[in-house]
């Protein structure tokens, strides 16, 4: 896996161990994901350094850089036949770049900064991205397919612009036909475009700011979108109606992923929890919280059961969803169950002090597995990475903590223990508790 981090590096991490392979260092903060040659032999990432690095994806030595005039934050998209790369920069321009030396095939100006990601339709003849012009831009990719030059080389370059009422940061989603553009803006909406024309099929209101960028189902028929107004929309594909919204505790800026199957999303917030969300309903199946109070502002990687997500507390996180393991309750009942079953042994109901002191064994092994949620709750974390960026308080302990399963949040929020999910507080008291009633039981 390759992540870029503020910490000014790309790393890449192996899946299976968590440990790091190589780090390939830039100039400055590193926001956008990486994207990489169709081949897998090159990665691609922007920098805040205004450069866009093209790095061996075996080695991580830089194979070339090419260079913007202002930060790239937009993430890069490479042609099927791995000829040119694509990205946005700062600089309001989009930039094409030759992937056998870096150097410039066109750039196109949009006179604002381009902090959205560029997207290829289908048959790779058409380009389009957002920008803070308010603008979503569609670019004919003819010139580069027939190869022109000069005049005959611009000829067909402009396709169409689409106008919002706010900057655009926002990344395209198209439909699975390709035949309509899906696109969040500053102006609360996400709106439906038709790739082919630009004309606007319709647009669904949020509350808030939209920096999410669309998730749009297998099957075409709803597009999942994260707004500043605390929510996680469905919104249907035809109509741009509702369908149901989940509230989170922060701004979604995050975008949202699908499960293989297209039943779970997964989504980071600026509340610090990965969510995992029913897709027919809205409804919540798991919930995972960094613990840190940082924003999870990073977009899932979905690799079968396991979700890759990068947080702002200069972690990676990988995470399994064990969702044949329940809804999370049963470990609060099971405790519950401990406790009602030690009162009654305490007095003596058990016969003989041997079975007893067996029991209380078995009931802190019991207990203990239960508080970590090995049997019960899906959404455990399995490994972490830390980069070298800026650290939060007590880093070192959380290095060490995560290597086992951070599991004790589940109980504190259904047993309502604390008012804010994750309060790091709340966790080492209940930590201390385990401990404590761990001891009584085990003595």
């Amino acid at each position: 896996m390759y992540v870029g981090s503020w910490d000014t590096y790309l790393h890449a991490i192996d899946l299976t161990t968590g440990k790091r392979k190589w780090r390939y260092k830039t100039d400055s903060n590193i926001n956008g994901s990486p994207a990489i040659h169709p081949s897998g032999h090159t990665i691609y990432i922007g920098s805040y350094d205004h450069y866009l690095h093209a790095v061996d994806a075996a080695t991580g030595v830089l194979k070339w850089k090419y260079e913007t005039q202002n930060w790239v934050h937009s993430s890069p998209a490479v042609l099927s036949d791995g000829s040119v790369i694509f990205v946005g920069s700062l600089d309001g321009q989009m930039h094409c770049i030759n992937n056998i030396d870096g150097s410039k095939n066109f750039t196109y100006n949009t006179g604002d900064e381009i902090w959205s990601s560029p997207v290829l339709s289908y048959d790779e003849n058409t380009l389009y991205w957002g920008s803070y012009d308010n603008f979503v831009h569609a670019t004919d990719l003819w010139n580069i397919h027939s190869k022109q030059e000069g005049e005959e080389r611009l000829k067909r370059f402009y396709k169409w612009e689409y106008a919002t009422e706010g900057g655009v940061y926002s990344s395209p989603s198209l439909s699975p036909d390709g035949s309509v553009l899906y696109v969040g803006s500053f102006d609360t909406y996400l709106h439906a475009i038709s790739a082919a024309d630009g004309l606007g099929k319709w647009k669904f209101k949020t509350d808030g700011f939209i920096h999410s960028s669309p998730t749009v189902s297998g099957d075409g028929n709803t597009i999942y979108i994260g707004s500043n107004d605390l929510y996680i929309y469905a919104v249907d594909a035809s109509t741009g109606k509702e369908k149901w919204k989940y509230k989170t505790g922060g701004a979604v800026a995050a975008s949202p992923a699908l499960s293989a199957d297209g039943k779970t999303l997964y989504v980071g917030s600026a509340d610090s929890i990965i969510y995992a969300i029913n897709t027919i309903d809205g409804t919540k199946k798991w919930l995972y919280h960094t613990l840190t109070g940082y924003i999870v502002d990073s977009s899932p990687a979905i690799l079968g059961k396991w979700i890759y997500i990068g947080s702002s507390d200069s972690a990676v996180y990988a995470i399994e969803d064990k969702d044949w393991r329940g809804d999370g309750k049963c470990t609060l009942w099971f405790v519950w169950f401990v406790w009602f079953v030690w009162l009654f042994g305490s007095f003596g109901s058990f016969g003989s002090w041997s079975l007893f002191g067996m029991t209380r064994v078995l009931l802190f092994l019991t207990f203990c597995c239960s508080c970590n949620m090995f049997f019960c709750f899906p959404g455990a974390l399995d490994q972490s990475f830390f980069g070298n960026g800026p650290c939060f308080e007590d880093c070192v302990t959380k290095r060490n903590a995560t290597v086992a399963r951070n599991t004790s949040l589940w109980l504190l929020k259904d047993s309502g223990v604390v008012d804010t999910v994750g309060n790091s507080v709340g966790v080492k008291w209940l930590w201390l508790l385990e401990m404590v009633v761990g001891g009584v039981l085990f003595l």
